[in-house]
């Protein structure tokens, strides 16, 4: 065990992640959030979409607006509109850092362009610089497009120049077509009195909508036969994933790539509900802030002691995906090892409940604390014992899922929020194993406990 965790120790983070993917079959990450125009999924809304800029582009229309929610796929779009464009011979220039005034606006087109000039020219010079460049590919037939993702970021001064540029026109006809891309916001911005100019010149606005309840099955189909996995979650997982994401290809990423980690983490072959659950609770704990910095300690003990987040698997690449795991926890990243109940994460500390010292009177209503514990009842009472010895009420319970038999250390039942986080926060000072919160519900069903030490 040790040869393995030394081996893993010597890895980077992505070939760790790219031996974890590994094991399940997947030649690369499907739901990375890095843009992969090898594996776009178009639908019936991207096509109509590219189709209509493209008309627009095509017909000299001067100013196009697309726009859409965070996440939604935008900046996915535009470069693939980039890639027809180039194809169709038209000159591109692409603007992806739009924090920029207006003088470093005309430099970055200028820039992607190919245009060289001497450094320090005002921002007149600039637009005479590139009225020269368009005139001149006018006059040999081509069409320019100037495309600038994130405009919501752009100031007014920097809009106005880009209005300047679209005024450019030789015989009636636009030299540059100008398509601007961004949030909402920038659609709002637009209404605004000072930008009706600027409003009155956009012929075309396409809206990027959220992918559909049917499309959101088909995207992460389509991104898992893409890898070449088997991998398929379950009709209910999906419909939860829906429930969560609401068609947000980002959202759909990020807990799809939860589920992935949590598989192997927890030895699974198939993201079932549980699985699903435990991704959407611990992404939601990252958006909302919840991550704490003494769940980040936890974090770092976790990548210290190596396998303890993961035993029982006993493998190399458990040590792998223990090593992967650990390190995003230390870089603000997954909060915690995903399983198939909902994972606690550490608050600021509370105050420990009062427990009387008799034996623990578990209940069959409430909330139930759990920590997954080795396969073996031997090494089960042996973790159950360490617990006890930090002053925690715990017992040994038989439990069933997917059809594996195991055990898992109650510390709690009928447990309110306050209290379950209370005995969580308690349990991370000693320990680096996830503890899982599982709510009462038809799926949930109770053992009796094998052995609760004195």
């Amino acid at each position: 065990m040790l040869q393995a965790r030394r081996a893993t120790e010597s890895i980077g983070p992505e070939q760790a992640r790219d031996r974890l993917l590994a094991s399940l079959g997947l030649g690369f990450n499907p739901f990375s959030i890095a843009i992969n125009q090898d594996s776009y999924y178009e639908t019936a809304a991207t096509r109509r979409i590219m189709e209509l800029i493209v008309y627009g582009a095509e017909t000299r229309k001067g100013f196009l607006l697309l726009s859409g929610e965070v996440g939604v796929g935008k900046s996915s779009l535009l470069l693939r509109l980039l890639a027809r464009l180039k194809a169709r011979g038209m000159v591109t220039a692409m603007v992806v850092n739009s924090l920029l005034d207006k003088r470093e606006l005309l430099e970055s087109i200028c820039a992607d362009f190919g245009l060289k000039h001497r450094p320090g020219l005002t921002t007149s010079h600039l637009l005479i610089v590139l009225h020269t460049f368009l005139l001149h590919h006018f006059k040999k037939g081509r069409n320019c497009v100037i495309l600038v993702d994130e405009a919501h970021h752009l100031g007014f001064e920097a809009l106005e120049s880009l209005r300047m540029l679209a005024n450019l026109e030789t015989g009636g006809v636009k030299l540059v077509q100008v398509v601007i891309c961004g949030q909402p916001e920038l659609r709002e911005e637009l209404r605004t009195p000072r930008l009706r100019q600027f409003a009155s010149r956009i012929s075309i606005a396409a809206d990027l909508p959220a992918l559909s309840r049917a499309e959101t099955g088909g995207y992460v189909e389509f991104k898992l036969a893409q890898a070449g996995s088997q991998i398929r979650p379950s009709p209910r997982a999906l419909e939860l994933l829906w429930q969560a994401a609401q068609g947000n290809p980002r959202t759909v990423n990020l807990l799809m790539e939860r589920c992935l980690y949590a598989m192997v983490a927890r030895g699974r072959d198939v993201i079932d509900e549980r699985i699903m659950q435990a991704a959407i609770m611990d992404l939601d704990a990252c958006r909302s802030g919840s991550v704490s910095k003494t769940r980040s300690m936890a974090g770092k003990r976790t990548r210290r002691t190596g396998l303890s987040a993961v035993r029982g698997l006993g493998t190399i690449l458990t040590a792998v995906a223990a090593l992967l795991l650990g390190w995003f926890i230390g870089q603000g990243g997954a909060s915690s090892l995903l399983g198939e109940r909902s994972p606690v994460g550490l608050e600021q500390p509370l105050a420990m409940i009062d427990r009387a010292e008799e034996k623990p009177q578990l209940r069959d209503v409430g909330s139930t604390l759990t920590v997954d514990a080795p396969e073996g009842i031997e090494e089960a009472r042996r973790m159950a014992d360490r617990v006890r010895n930090v002053g925690l009420e715990v017992c040994v319970v038989p439990r069933e899922s997917q059809g594996q038999k195991g055990f898992v250390l109650e510390l709690g039942r009928g447990l309110s929020q306050d209290q379950a986080q209370a005995l969580a926060n308690h349990y991370y000072r000693y320990f680096a194993d996830t503890v899982y919160l599982e709510t009462p519900g038809p799926g949930l069903s109770h053992s009796e406990p094998l052995y609760c030490p004195e």
